[in-house]
């Protein structure tokens, strides 16, 4: 186990969100925080350029490690994870990252976009990247229509239930 020290270049937390409890309570919202795999490396390798690689999707089974799952109530707050993406909700960075070139490509790199291609360009510039698995924050919980329609129809019963 790693300890969080002042090493590292950029660093961020673990993102989850809360969930009513008939979702399930919570569940992790970010998952661009991840450790690079061979098969992500391998898939990369097969595809064009200017394609990207989405986390979560059945036709890129990369088999990454995500932070998010990493993430146990009892662990150590302090503990660190060397990440080879990063998740864009809240990002830690030392300015000299950006003084010294690094930036959120506007165009693939990698293979990938926005925060997680910021992720493997920093770490190809020399940075050290990292993520804390056990230092949650929470990212508001925005019903979706479905969500609304079945807390309504939960406090139905409820009512019903009470007046009964």
């Amino acid at each position: 186990m790693m300890r969080f020290s002042n090493s590292y270049d950029v660093i961020v937390p673990n993102v989850w969100r809360p969930l009513p409890t008939f979702l399930g309570d919570k569940q992790p919202y970010d998952l661009n925080s991840w450790i690079e795999s061979e098969e992500g490396l391998k898939l990369a390798q097969t595809l064009d350029e200017d394609d990207v690689i989405v986390e979560g999707y059945a036709q890129y089974p990369t088999w990454r490690v995500h932070l998010a799952y990493i993430r146990s109530d009892e662990g150590d707050k302090d503990e660190v994870v060397e990440l080879d993406g990063v998740g864009g909700v809240s990002i830690l960075s030392k300015a000299k990252v950006f003084r010294q070139g690094s930036n959120f490509p506007a165009f693939t790199f990698l293979n990938h976009a926005e925060t997680e291609a910021f992720g493997k360009l920093t770490k190809k510039m020399g940075f050290k990247i990292a993520g804390l698995p056990h230092y949650t924050i929470w990212h508001i919980y925005e019903p979706s229509e479905d969500d609304l329609q079945e807390i309504s129809r939960l406090e139905r019963k409820k009512r019903r239930h009470r007046n009964d």
